[in-house]
């Protein structure tokens, strides 16, 4: 069977935006099907769980794509994974920051205590967040996340991928905006 130039390119369109879903989709599976990640300590663990277990999906899409759609070159298939590739990445990435921001982010959680109550006076704000437990609930989350590790009353970097992305994080800033 024929199929048009346009034709192609609609359906190679298609898998892209599919892409797109595809860390939602493993994260609602891992979530509410298999009833994983639910603990707050582990939530932006199933997030991250999520964004890489998309690859093998995605790997199946570009299979599909290279084996019974594409009509082109070898090295049009290479370029067309990478893109494929690339816009996964930058789409889970979005992702797993938004949910990150839904998930840690005190005006957010702000914002839904009082879409939920209807109004929330300023005192009730001080006692639902005071500030030793802000500092004790990150500390908490990076120990569990693996971040952290606590040695006496101290706390250590641990062997963690959030510590090797964060100075790659660091890195990049300090590339992009170098301090003077």
């Amino acid at each position: 069977m024929f199929i048009g130039h346009q034709s192609i390119q609609f359906v190679f369109i298609a898998f892209i935006i599919v892409s797109i879903f595809i860390p939602f989709l493993i994260h609602i599976l891992l979530l509410h099907v298999f009833g994983l990640f639910k603990t707050p300590s582990s939530r932006q663990k199933g997030a991250i769980i999520s964004c890489l277990s998309g690859f093998i999906p995605l790997g199946f899409l570009f299979a599909i794509w290279v084996n019974y759609i594409s009509t082109e070159t070898w090295s049009y298939a290479i370029l067309s994974g990478f893109y494929l590739f690339s816009v996964y990445i930058l789409f889970a990435y979005v992702y797993f920051h938004i949910f990150n921001m839904s998930e840690t982010a005190r005006r957010i959680r702000i914002l839904e205590e009082i879409r939920k109550i209807g109004m929330l006076k300023k005192d009730d704000l001080a006692l639902k967040y005071p500030w030793e437990d802000m500092i004790s609930v990150r500390l908490k989350r990076l120990v569990a996340l693996g971040c952290l590790r606590k040695a006496s009353d101290k706390y250590v970097a641990g062997n963690s991928v959030y510590f090797w992305m964060a100075k790659a994080v660091a890195v990049l800033k300090n590339f992009l905006f170098p301090v003077k």
